[in-house]
């Protein structure tokens, strides 16, 4: 998963801030979201995020998956992700 260009974060205590510099889009992600996303952009899949975060937040698996998927959804859904494309 990759973030567009034009897409800022920044760290700021617990949460991180999410900001597209051309839509005006701006967000906040706790604590646990922030260790999704980061996850996430360092390339481990979403079940591997969740057995990840099922220790440190101590979650179900179950749970925290779907709130991976929902999260994701989020991002799509606000136009914060590039298309990643697949070597050929």
């Amino acid at each position: 998963m990759k973030l567009k260009n034009n897409i800022v974060t920044q760290n700021i205590g617990n949460e991180l801030i999410v900001l597209d510099l051309d839509g005006n889009v701006y967000f906040s992600v706790n604590e646990s979201g922030r260790f999704i996303l980061e996850s996430l952009l360092n390339h481990l899949s979403p079940e591997q995020t969740a057995k990840a975060a099922e220790t440190v937040f101590q979650v179900s698996y179950d749970e925290i998956l779907n709130d991976i998927y929902s999260f994701i959804e989020t991002l799509k859904n606000e136009h914060l992700l590039e298309e990643e494309t697949n070597p050929s």
